[in-house]
């Protein structure tokens, strides 16, 4: 089974922006329960959220005692798309055999340092969703026809990445000191998809991009492991 993401525009309600000493910059949005909800915001629209994640983070540095110190004042002055929104990375739950249900909270984070397609993370992320997921029924099959033995499911958190230049001046003087770029993510979501498998002994067979064919994802371990993948895997991003 495979779903698409809708690419059209909507307006996206925030509902807030939480931040921490460490800098650990989240947008909290609406959640969204299935995949076909996601909304793809374009490079070049600017949210409120977009402009938020890089103001708060000028507050937060202008309010660093470490920093007054110097006397230094930090003003966002533009803010660039580099990486699409889309699929951040995915925060596996469990598999669920036929007949049985099951709750559990998906979590993911990406730490600030860690290197997405060759820009530095300047905060870190993350989202969490609790689950509730019923297993495939008993007529439940694969594109090739094998029977679905569970139904994975999963949180994703979706995105993008932006360049937030900052001028640092001289707090009374208004002298330039230096320019300082961020980047970090802003608009985002986490929604909860699904998915059915076949465990065949200790080999997960699953869906493949298509949707058409059925592949070998390896081990039930193997298959799992392919979620903490800084590529966004999702339903429509497998990357066998």
């Amino acid at each position: 089974m495979k779903k698409f993401v809708k690419n059209i525009l909507l307006t996206m309600v925030v509902f807030g922006l939480f931040i921490t000493g460490n800098m650990n910059i989240v947008s909290a949005k609406e959640s969204m329960d299935k995949l076909d909800d996601i909304v793809l915001i374009p490079d070049n629209i600017v949210t409120d959220d977009m402009i938020e994640v890089g103001e708060e983070y000028a507050k937060e540095m202008n309010g660093d005692s470490r920093l007054r110190m110097d006397e230094e004042v930090w003003t966002l002055k533009s803010s660039t798309t580099v990486v699409s929104h889309g699929p951040i990375k995915a925060g596996f739950g469990d598999i669920v055999p036929v007949g049985e249900s099951r709750t559990k909270t998906c979590s993911w984070s990406v730490s600030s340092g860690t290197n997405i397609k060759g820009y530095t993370l300047g905060a870190s992320v993350s989202g969490s969703k609790s689950i509730t997921q019923s297993g495939p029924s008993s007529s439940d099959k694969l594109a090739d026809g094998k029977k679905a033995t569970h139904r994975a499911f999963f949180s994703v958190g979706y995105g993008r990445l932006v360049k937030y230049t900052y001028e640092v001046t001289q707090k009374y003087s208004g002298n330039f000191v230096r320019t300082e770029t961020r980047y970090m993510y802003s608009d985002v979501s986490t929604v909860s998809c699904s998915q059915l498998i076949m465990l065949n002994g200790s080999t997960v067979y699953v869906e493949d991009v298509t949707g058409n064919k059925v592949k070998s994802a390896g081990t039930l371990s193997n298959y799992k492991s392919k979620f903490s993948a800084i590529d966004g895997t999702c339903l429509a991003y497998y990357k066998w």
